[in-house]
């Protein structure tokens, strides 16, 4: 299966996201306002945020280069968590949800990371069984 399942997991959910991203343009733009993003930045960065969510995902889901997308998705969520779940900056009645979405954005990223670690090895041991033989 070769990892199906959690492709299955985290690109569906990925894909899933970039796609509401466009069908929610105005939602997801005024949140992104509310969150402090310059005017001129929002439409770029949301067409960045579909671009990495839907592309990854869908590449996630198709084993397509999975350790570069993988490393490229935990390092876009990186400034992304930083930026839009900043808990530290809001009043204590504001911060603990913001507090739970940045932690569960940690975790996603870590996930990311060990997909996209146990993918090189599987590919540094099929290259060296090959060499093998």
């Amino acid at each position: 299966m070769n990892g199906l399942i959690p492709r299955i997991l985290a690109g569906g959910v990925f894909a899933y996201m970039g796609l509401f991203k466009i069908i929610a343009w105005n939602a997801t733009a005024g949140w992104m306002a509310m969150k402090g993003l310059p005017p001129s930045l929002i439409p770029i960065g949301l067409v960045i945020a579909i671009l990495a969510e839907l592309g990854g995902g869908l590449a996630i889901l198709f084993n397509f280069r999975l350790k570069w997308v993988a490393t490229a998705l935990a390092l876009f969520m990186i400034p992304t968590n930083i930026i839009m779940h900043n808990f530290w900056a809001l009043p204590p009645e504001m911060a603990t949800a913001e507090q739970l979405s940045f932690l569960q954005n940690v975790i996603i990223i870590g996930g990311l990371l060990a997909m996209a670690n146990t993918t090189a090895k599987q590919e540094n041991g099929a290259a060296s069984s090959s060499k093998a033989a």
